[in-house]
């Protein structure tokens, strides 16, 4: 299929995501993430596609980018 990479979540730490809103996404906690990414990679490992790359994180800031950065490699 041609498919390198996933990026599962749209700027999930972004406040604007209400019921009823006209931009798509949902609100996804560094710690929800992380656990989220685990579950990814044990299908990864199931399925035999561990080339398939992970992208994190995805913001509209430069600031938000890099302040999740900083959380989720300390976690």
């Amino acid at each position: 299929w041609g498919v390198t990479y996933l990026e599962p979540f749209n700027e999930p730490l972004s406040s604007w995501w209400k019921a009823g809103g006209t931009q798509e996404g949902t609100y996804f906690g560094v710690s929800d993430q992380i656990s989220f990414i685990q579950k990814i990679k044990a299908a990864q490992k199931l399925y035999g596609v561990e080339d398939l790359q992970i992208t994190l994180p995805d913001t509209n800031s430069i600031s938000e980018a890099s302040s999740e950065v900083d959380e989720l490699t300390t976690q």
